[in-house]
């Protein structure tokens, strides 16, 4: 497990797709709450009667799966209208009750056949069952009937987000901008995909004139943050996360992505304290306790680190990474025998030509030592890993020719025993 591999595994988690999300609920419930206010002159003839539009309010700010569905079914024995069923469907698709969310669309398609609603809903639900093509598929149904409807073309993109088609999904975040240039949800999902093209100065942008219109959007603040990282500006990466931070503390993703950030600036006590705020929260968690084992092998607090790889062993007996570290650590203590066991086991598990070298070294070293213990048992070798010298404790660089002994430590060939 390198660094890259970690930091790339972020990049893609489920995350990414849930902030999407709410990005895209945070607008519709604005909106629609805001239509549905008594102030808004209605869209529709069923909007005209005011106690839908205060269930519709209510319905739009409540979080209970069961009040949700008892407000629906109000607004269904006042009037039929097809939008209910629909969020019905989705409602009860959401907390997976599948075979009620079918029948819900099975109502829509009795009252209204072949209409927006139906093509969008169904699109709805085909997107919670992650049938991402046929959910694209309805929501260009529904937009040949509503062209440029803004939430039709935004589930579009998501849908697209997901199949990883992110040239086509910008298409349909730059289709709403073009009606609605506040649309803070488009634009954090542009920013989104830009980052997996890449294109991260254009995702900044994006992120930006999100924050121009939601200053305290998490989405943009935590993707400009992933942008301005993969540029290598860690400082400014650090600065977002911190906000984010803020807004919502504890958040176990960004207390690791400003971790990373720190290691990477090299400032390995402060990235220690984000993987323990983590393990605070999530005791167990791989990513914070391989990157904790990393910031104090660096500092050279090697049993310390080994017990960060001994935790991930337990969780996955089978992480090469921390079997790989674990031997690199046991190896700067001296413990050869027990670093070769890591390194042999790692290779059972997963061939690597690197891990394989060092592997061969250290048994050469082994076998060297073992038949030279003369000299306080000090024998000539070349720097694996760096380190400081016992003596004169200036650094040891990796190459660099050394004398070391098992269980004591590493000296410049110079330095006096």
């Amino acid at each position: 497990m390198s660094d890259d591999k970690v930091n790339k595994d972020f990049i893609e988690n489920k995350l990414i797709i849930s902030l999407i999300n709410q990005a895209y609920f945070r607008n519709q419930t604005q909106s629609s709450a805001h239509r549905y206010s008594e102030k808004q002159i209605p869209n529709s003839s069923s909007d005209a009667n005011p106690e839908i539009n205060k269930l519709w309010g209510q319905y739009y700010i409540e979080s209970k799966f069961v009040k949700k569905i008892e407000i629906l079914a109000k607004i269904q024995m006042v009037n039929s209208d097809p939008k209910t069923y629909g969020m019905m469907a989705v409602t009860y698709a959401e907390e997976k009750d599948f075979d009620e969310a079918n029948k819900q669309l099975d109502k829509l398609n009795d009252v209204a056949p072949n209409s927006f609603e139906l093509f969008y809903y169904r699109g709805r639900f085909s997107s919670i069952l992650e049938n991402h093509n046929d959910a694209i598929s309805n929501f260009e149904s529904a937009l040949k009937i509503k062209p440029g409807d803004v939430y039709a073309l935004n589930n579009k993109g998501i849908a697209l987000f997901r199949l990883k088609k992110y040239e086509e999904a910008i298409k349909c975040c730059d289709d709403i901008l073009k009606i609605k240039p506040d649309y803070v949800g488009a634009l954090f999902s542009k920013g989104i995909a830009l980052i997996n093209l890449e294109k991260y100065e254009e995702a900044i942008k994006c992120c930006d004139e999100a924050l121009k219109i939601k200053p305290d959007f998490v989405g943009a603040l935590f993707s400009k943050g992933r942008a301005l990282y993969n540029l290598e500006k860690y400082e400014e990466a650090i600065k977002c996360y911190e906000e984010v931070l803020k807004i919502k503390p504890g958040d176990v993703v960004v207390l690791n992505n400003k971790g990373i950030a720190l290691f990477r600036l090299k400032k390995y006590e402060e990235a220690i304290k984000c993987y323990d705020d983590i393990l605070r929260i999530k005791p167990g968690d791989v990513y914070a306790l391989w990157f904790k084992g990393r910031a104090l092998s660096n500092l050279e607090k090697y049993e310390e680190a080994i017990k960060c790889y001994d935790d991930i062993l337990k969780i996955k007996p089978g992480d090469v990474g921390a079997l790989n570290n674990k031997g690199s650590a046991l190896s700067e203590l001296g413990k050869i025998p027990e670093a070769i066991e890591c390194f042999e086991k790692s290779l059972n598990i997963e061939p690597d030509k690197k891990v394989e070298e060092s592997l061969a070294e250290l048994k050469q070293e082994l076998s060297h030592h073992n038949d030279n213990p003369s000299n306080d048992n000090f024998i000539e070798i070349t720097a694996k890993f760096p380190g400081k010298c016992l003596t004169c404790k200036k650094d040891i660089r990796v190459g660099e020719a050394i004398r070391w002994s098992k269980g004591i430590g590493i000296k410049h060939p110079k330095c006096p025993d």
